[in-house]
């Protein structure tokens, strides 16, 4: 299988780096009876630009209307690194919903602070500490479902969606009424509609069949020495 990676589409809603994601077309919602949620930017968090959320405990989540994409191929993209908490339960999710159907991936943290990704019943402990990682969703409208990546590995393949008639969103953020100690840092949350992977197959191909004719003439075009 072809992976799509990020920046292969038309990216129709992102969040990136350390941006206010209501600057980015995100509206936040979120429980304001007590206090505004502690939300923010921040620079250089193990060399990456953040958004920050968490230590907030009636949850909270950003959402961006994309249209249905029922019919889509599309590909969504997070890099999150989900801080130490003592606790399992993968508090923070990013969702998306098609318009009849819904994918949605849940992040956390254990108590030694190894990254914890769950998608349905399954569910990964990437060893290693309280790190930045990149998780994919790809989904195929032939198919009908979809494939999981973890750092560029595919980790899981047929992966079918809920059903949900819910309007057409990407959502991300944190559940609600969670203990207030959880945090997580949101370099990248992207979801773009992307070519069939036959498609980028061909791209693929083609660049590099560009790239041996460009190197063939530059050779073939190199003085020759005198005699």
């Amino acid at each position: 299988m072809v992976r799509l990676v990020h920046g292969q589409g038309t990216i129709i809603a992102q969040h990136i780096g350390s941006n206010n994601p209501t600057s980015e077309g995100f509206v936040l919602y979120a429980n304001y009876q007590y206090a505004s949620p502690p939300v923010g930017g921040i620079a250089n968090d193990l060399g990456y630009n953040a958004w920050v959320t968490g230590n907030w405990p009636y949850g909270l989540l950003y959402s961006n209307n994309i249209g249905n994409m029922s019919s889509e191929n599309w590909a969504l993209s997070v890099t999150v690194r989900v801080l130490p908490t003592g606790t399992v339960p993968e508090i923070f999710f990013a969702n998306v919903d098609t318009g009849s159907s819904q994918y949605g991936l849940g992040f956390g943290s254990d108590i030694n602070g190894d990254q914890i990704v769950s998608i349905g019943s399954t569910k990964f402990t990437l060893n290693g500490g309280s790190t930045y990682n990149n998780y994919q969703l790809i989904y195929s409208s032939d198919t009908e479902t979809a494939s999981f990546w973890i750092d560029g590995t595919e980790e899981l393949s047929g992966i079918v969606p809920q059903p949900d008639s819910s309007p057409a969103s990407l959502e991300w953020g944190e559940n609600g009424f969670q203990a207030p100690s959880q945090q997580a840092n949101w370099n990248l949350v992207s979801l773009e509609v992307t070519p069939e992977p036959s498609a980028v197959s061909l791209i693929i191909l083609g660049s590099g069949f560009l790239i041996y004719v460009r190197n063939r003439n530059k050779k073939n075009s190199a003085p020759t020495k005198p005699n």
